[in-house]
């Protein structure tokens, strides 16, 4: 696929397990970040959908053509829209993160100003934008 080693490259970093660590992405559940090094995963996601996390690592990772298919199909659904709604104004990477966090049982709390936490409004529609991501959580 032309242009993919660049999509490929993008969602390796965005997951990145650190050396040594990639034979943990393959376990059942997670592992976590080890406070003294802040090895794990690299990624806003893992902070929502850890599952989600390692099984893009994986699919990125494993370069065939069965990974690849679900890798884009992945992408597509929840990890392009997420990251073009956190796009939408500057601070929203954090302020769609821990609203996604909020909504899904975690706490995430407001953020620091300048930063703005989503309008209600935009907190009812990731409440429908969430749907898809249930499975991941």
């Amino acid at each position: 696929m032309a242009g993919f080693t660049g999509f490929r490259q993008n969602v390796e970093a965005a997951v990145r397990v650190p050396e040594g660590r990639s034979e943990c992405s393959r376990s059942a559940s997670p592992p976590k970040a080890d406070a003294a090094t802040g090895s794990g995963p690299r990624s806003s996601i893992a902070n929502v959908a850890p599952r989600l996390s390692h099984a893009l690592h994986d699919l990125a990772s494993a370069r065939t053509p069965e990974a690849d298919a679900k890798l884009t199909q992945l992408m597509r659904t929840l990890v392009t829209p997420l990251y073009a709604y956190r796009g939408r104004k500057k601070g929203y990477e954090v302020s769609v993160m821990k609203t996604m966090m909020d909504l899904t049982g975690q706490v995430g709390g407001q953020v620091r100003p300048p930063l703005n936490d989503l309008t209600p409004a935009e907190v009812k529609e990731w409440r429908t934008l969430l749907k898809p991501w249930r499975k991941w959580l």
